[in-house]
């Protein structure tokens, strides 16, 4: 049985439904590392967003969008049918506009090949 919390993990063994205590252990990875984890590959992955990519928002991302596997072998089939692997991956397209020098780059539309087009910044944002 593994219990995972948000700083710790426990492995207890079950013997033919008996606890093995002398087997228990701890491991210093929870919940939150996960977060954090996914939190820094967002940020390296679109540095652009890196101030908008908190930890609360990477929190959500895996809370919606993750899973653990129970059976990880039979998962890791799954995604080499084709049709399973285009129906669970997500393509995204940020198009990127050049400003003036005295103005940085902005992210103007954030389009998802599964979700309609998304205004990220309003007109007054650009000005």
């Amino acid at each position: 049985m593994i219990c995972i919390g948000y700083q710790m993990s426990h492995v207890v063994p079950v013997i033919q439904g008996q606890i093995d205590m002398e087997n228990v252990r701890r491991v210093a990875v929870g919940g939150y590392h996960l977060d954090y984890f996914m939190q820094r590959l967002l940020q390296l992955k679109y540095p652009i967003h890196a101030s908008t990519i908190s930890l609360s928002r990477s929190e959500e991302v895996v809370q919606s969008h993750t899973q653990v596997a129970s059976d990880y072998k039979e998962l890791c089939q799954q995604w080499t049918d084709i049709p399973y692997y285009d129906k669970m991956v997500y393509s995204a397209f940020c198009y990127i506009t050049c400003l003036p020098m005295w103005k940085s780059i902005k992210v103007l539309y954030f389009v998802c090949t599964k979700y309609p087009v998304y205004n990220l910044y309003s007109p007054a944002d650009l000005k």
